[in-house]
């Protein structure tokens, strides 16, 4: 279409939009439009073949309008640069990216290693047992630290000095706990090997 007819269309939208706000959906046709628009009921037949084409381009109309004043709202808005900032803790890295590296050495590959000690020095007792409960309470102590940090950098979420300082005593916690069954993990093996 060329820019006489896009002004055309725009023209006949603005009349199917007159007619609906004054008399009601129900009285939109393609003859009561051309009345509104004064022109012949064939030329909107050239844009709109019936009423339900009208009435979806003038719900896109509605949307395109809606999405235009919020856009502009957003934009203006103070808070603006809080959601950019928002937006670029999610593509950024957060205390979630380390989470799962946490998990795989502390957990998985720190229990593969134990396992092949085990094999090779026999050093577990009944103690050991309730050592390892520890060790994984720590580790998940640890992890619920991450977690909720992470999620505070995702939100965006300000927290006083008093909630910061308590997210990372529950991971320092953790970090102490796993640490401490480690090296009385090493001092059984030590004892076993001597």
């Amino acid at each position: 279409m060329s820019k006489k007819d896009d002004t055309l269309r725009d023209t006949l939208l603005g009349s199917a939009k007159n007619i609906a706000d004054t008399e009601g959906i129900e009285a939109i046709n393609i003859r009561s439009i051309a009345r509104k628009a004064g022109i012949a009921s064939g030329t909107v037949y050239n844009y709109f073949s019936n009423k339900e084409k009208i009435l979806l381009a003038l719900t896109e109309a509605y949307w395109n309008q809606a999405l235009l004043e919020m856009k502009s709202k957003i934009t203006a808005d103070p808070n603006s640069k809080r959601i950019e900032r928002r937006k670029s803790q999610w593509l950024n890295d957060t205390n979630l990216s380390v989470m799962h590296t946490h998990y795989f050495l502390l957990g998985m590959f720190f229990f593969f290693v134990l396992m092949l000690t085990e094999k090779v020095f026999s050093f577990s007792d009944q103690k050991t047992g309730r050592l390892l409960a520890v060790y994984q309470l720590g580790l998940n102590i640890t992890g619920l630290g991450f977690l909720l940090r992470g999620l505070t950098q995702v939100w965006g979420t300000e927290l006083s000095r008093r909630l910061d300082a308590s997210i990372s005593g529950i991971a320092g916690i953790g970090h102490i706990l796993t640490g401490v069954c480690i090296i009385l993990l090493l001092l059984k093996i030590k004892k076993k090997v001597d």
